[in-house]
């Protein structure tokens, strides 16, 4: 395909790839690695075997004949049917530009690009030019293993695959055009590199193009459209009248039928289908006799018609007398299965079509599908970006000063959203400790005390953001300070970011003991807990460190965080008297910040269980959408006056430390309403209620909107700052499930890579049993050839030696299968022979 048929960039010459190169792009190994190869000399037979795909590479070059390839994964030495699939990694498509099929390459491109694209989420990985038509590549998100071991079934696999292609052909149907019915796991696909030999005069080389995109076709809309396919079903099922009612039978059958053995008529069955395709066919034949939806005549031309098929399948493999009794056997056995079946079951193998000659319905391939298993595993996880630019605009365009924040982390070359959470930290502890929010749910206030996670990769600027000064200057009211700082007490020391060793230590950020005189004895001493901080940052600028501390023998430093984010008491009453250290309930503020590396976050997420997690606001230290150019015009830091939260009623000049009672934030009479339905849906357990990880998402949100109306000079959370504050936790979100998604993969890969050992072996040992088998099939073959006659089984593994003896049955069955034994049963005893025209 030398000329441009309005192709997308990619599929040009200098994106040109043979099969190696597309198995690559695949993940398929070429030595580790089976798949299925089906090759034809022009005008001859089909061969096909179980290779390693090395040797399809090799294939590729035998310009003598054609050449196909599956593009999923096969257990050596297996027959190449559905059930012997071992590993999905792809889905593909079969678009013919031909009479009946696509009008020209460029209708073809457009139902790739536009149509199956937007259906299926994603762009093709790849698409192979066969010479005559575009083959579309999908890779699959992650690989599908059908092994041992696992839960997922090939058949189950197979039904979504024809769901999905059935969805697409249906779509194509409906734009006036066709694509093939080639879209099942076990398809062989034209090897780039080969020739299409298709018309041996006029050979064209096949290619593929390789699109470097990071799409992949996900479980979950694999799921999503079997699912709709199924409810699609249904409906049309439902809608239908009563199936096969009793009358005469048109003559030569009903329209449906008719449609179906029609195209029987024009089938050629791949070799390693034969016998599971003549199968399937006899049984739907025999369904309808059984209904009657043919007369005499109709079966007596049906059946002539499925003979036909099976030998232009055989291609002379053997002899027509051979495949006749073939052909006999399975309407026989066919015919006994249905005979145990119901009449409902019978329909259901037809599609549940309406009998008579007025019958229109098409054959459905989705109702085929039917009843749908459940297909693998929701990977979660969304495609929300958490640098999302109208996200972005719509919090730091709020306000003079969140602009101002923005322009500052720009100009410090730091993440906006790490500036901003940590002046919020900054907003907090300099908003006096009396200060708390109202009790909206639970009878109790809730403090301002906050937990936020600065998210990024090594030298991404984290613990730059926190401590000391930021992008504002904050001003607390003068009347507050006396009550605000103890002796001793000032902004720049609640602006410091401290450290702990331990726990119980976060205690004695806040208190100590200290001894003085006994009040009647003055020469005995007592000792006292005295409070010298009222504010504590507590920044983690490491994650190890955390996380050691998590790891310690009879930690508590998760418990002493919680109830510190709560506001309630921390430290414990112990025997040891200078350890007995407590901070008593709303009497204290305190913020933590917790620097993580994605990757480095697993223990963080596992603290879930507890409820930690969950009192995390996270944001982004990456700046994905920060200019390309830097002015490197300094950005002064802007002055921000806090509210006066002092009562009137206090001492005109109250020494430093002085008691205040509490004052609360007042909360817009809509943003309490959403909080309390948020929490009775809560605790009915409803489906769209903020469970799990989501337990504490407003009471963070609501603490956001506090410390955002504060930094603008309010002591009121109105709709727009509660509304402002759900955008940021928006960003938490899209953070925090970014990494999780890191992890999940993270997981998957070390999984993978500690499988690999396991699955080379594993490869070995099936491949050296495949092997032997091989090896047993022939000797049995040889021996039969020269018995002459049938013998037993026994009989079989008494000529065989005592290492191919245990392999006996499974040497007769591979034999059996590929038609080189016949087996008879001789009373009750199965006996072999071998098969007419099979030479050693």
């Amino acid at each position: 395909m030398t000329e441009p048929y309005g192709v997308p960039a990619w599929a040009d010459d200098d994106y040109a790839v043979d099969i190696a190169d597309l198995y690559l792009h695949l993940g398929i190994d070429p030595k580790l690695h089976h798949v299925r190869l089906l090759t034809q000399a022009p005008g001859g037979s089909f061969t096909h075997r179980i290779v390693s795909a090395g040797e399809v590479v090799d294939a590729a070059t035998d310009h003598d004949r054609n050449v196909w390839s599956s593009l999923n994964l096969f257990t050596p030495g297996a027959s190449g049917a559905v059930r012997d699939l071992r590993r999905l990694v792809a889905f593909a498509l079969d678009l013919d530009v031909k009479d009946g099929g696509f009008d020209t390459f460029e209708d073809a491109w457009e139902f790739v690009t536009v149509t199956a694209t937007d259906e299926l989420g994603a762009e093709p990985v790849a698409v192979i030019f066969s010479g005559h038509g575009l083959q579309p590549v999908w890779k699959l998100e992650r690989p599908v293993d059908l092994g041992k071991g696992s839960v997922e079934t090939p058949q189950a696999w197979a039904d979504a695959y024809a769901a999905v292609g059935g969805h697409l052909q249906r779509l194509a149907a409906e734009a006036g055009t066709r694509i093939d019915s080639a879209y099942g796991p076990e398809r062989a696909w034209r090897v780039p590199g080969s020739l299409n030999l298709k018309e041996a005069d006029n050979p064209v080389p096949a290619t593929a193009w390789i699109n470097d995109t990071l799409d992949r076709l996900t479980i979950a809309r694999i799921r999503e459209i079997t699912a709709e396919v199924a409810e699609r079903a249904a409906a049309v099922r439902a809608d239908r009248p009563a199936p096969v009612p009793a009358g005469p039978v048109p003559d030569g059958g009903c329209t449906y039928v008719q449609r179906m053995v029609a195209g029987w008529a024009s089938d050629r069955w791949p070799a390693g289908e034969r016998h599971n395709r003549m199968h399937s066919a006899a049984i739907r034949l025999a369904a309808a006799e059984r209904l009657a939806c043919l007369d005499a005549a109709g079966v007596a031309d049906a059946e002539s018609t499925l003979r036909g098929v099976f030998l232009r399948s055989l291609a002379g493999a053997r002899p027509d007398t051979v495949a006749h009794a073939e052909v006999a056997r399975s309407l026989r056995d066919a015919r006994t299965e249905v005979a145990s079946w119901s009449d409902a079951k019978c329909r259901a193998d037809l599609g549940d079509h309406t009998h008579g000659s007025g019958d229109s319905t098409p054959f459905d391939v989705e109702l085929a599908a039917l009843p749908v298993p459940e297909i693998g595993t929701d990977t979660g996880g969304g495609d929300d970006d958490p640098h999302d630019p109208a996200l972005e605009e719509a919090v730091f365009g709020y306000s003079e000063i969140t602009r101002h924040i923005r322009a500052y982390a720009r100009y410090a070359l730091i993440s906006p959203w790490t500036a901003l959470l940590a002046e919020l930290a900054r907003v907090a502890l300099l908003t006096p400790w009396y200060v708390r929010l109202p009790a909206l749910v639970g009878g109790s206030p809730a403090s301002l005390n906050t937990i936020t996670a600065f998210v990024g990769e090594s030298g991404a600027g984290k613990s730059v953001s926190t401590g000391g000064s930021g992008a504002l200057v904050l001003e607390p009211h003068a009347d507050d300070r006396p009550y605000m700082f103890l002796p001793g007490e000032d902004i720049e020391d609640v602006l410091t970011a401290r450290a702990v060793g331990s726990g119980p230590a976060v205690a004695r950020l806040y208190v100590r003991t200290e001894k003085r005189p006994h009040p009647s004895d003055p020469k005995q001493q007592i000792t006292e807990i005295v409070q010298h901080r009222r504010s504590v940052w507590l920044a983690w600028s490491e994650v190890d460190t955390f996380l050691a501390l998590l790891n310690h023998k009879a930690a508590t430093i998760s418990a002493d965080e919680r109830i510190k984010w709560d506001g309630g008491l921390l430290g414990a009453t112990v025997k040891t008297e200078h350890l007995n250290l407590t901070v008593e309930p709303g009497t204290y503020r305190g913020v933590t910040t917790v620097n993580i590396q994605p990757a480095r976050a697993t223990e963080i997420l596992a603290l879930r269980d507890g409820g930690f997690t969950q009192r995390v606001v996270w944001c982004s230290a990456d700046d994905p959408n920060a200019p390309e150019e830097d002015d490197e015009s300094e950005v002064p830091r802007l002055p921000v006056h806090l509210p006066a939260w002092h009562t009137a009623d206090r001492q005109l000049n109250p020494p430093p430390g002085s008691d205040h009672p509490p004052v609360e934030f007042t909360v817009a009479d809509a943003v309490r309403a959403e909080i309390r339905r948020a929490r009775r849906a809560q605790t009915r357990r409803a489906p769209d209620a903020l469970l799990g990880i989501d337990a504490h998402r407003n009471l963070c949100r609501l603490k956001v909107a506090a410390l955002i109306a504060a930094m603008h000079g309010c002591r009121h959370v109105g709709e727009d700052v509660w509304a402002l504050a759900g955008r940021i936790m928006d960003h938490s979100d899209r953070v925090r499930g970014g990494v999780e998604a890191l992890l999940r993969e993270r997981t998957r890969a070390a999984h993978r890579e500690r499988g690999v050992a396991a699955a080379l072996a594993g490869e070995v040992e099936e491949t050296v049993r495949s092997e032997t088998i091989e090896t047993a099939a022939a000797r049995v073959r040889s021996y039969l050839e020269r018995q002459g006659r049938s013998v037993t089984v026994g009989e079989i593994g008494s000529f065989l030696g005592s290492r191919h003896r245990k392999h006996t049955t499974a040497a007769v069955e591979l034999l059996v299968r590929d038609g080189s034994v016949l087996e008879e049963l001789s009373g009750s005893v199965k006996r072999y022979r071998l098969a007419p025209g099979v030479v050693e």
